[in-house]
């Protein structure tokens, strides 16, 4: 279970995983919600980061409903 994450770890994802996330063309991204608060947290400042960016993400409470929506628009577009 995912619990805070770290402050470093965040500067990572936001300056080096998204980048890289959005270079190579993703469009959509499902955010599956951890049950605990601080983890949440954590995840709505990554995702505060990448606002603006044209990535549309979604947040879901497991991971087949997130898995379903990316699915759904790959088969559609």
């Amino acid at each position: 279970m995912l619990g805070p994450v770290g402050g470093d770890d965040q500067d990572w994802v936001n300056g080096d995983w998204f980048p890289r996330l959005l270079k190579a063309g993703v469009q959509r991204m499902a955010v599956i919600l951890p049950t605990k608060t601080t983890a949440s947290m954590s995840v709505d400042a990554i995702m505060t980061e990448v606002e603006g960016t044209g990535l549309v993400s979604h947040y879901f409470d497991d991971v087949e409903a997130g898995r379903r929506w990316v699915m759904d628009a790959a088969q559609a577009a």
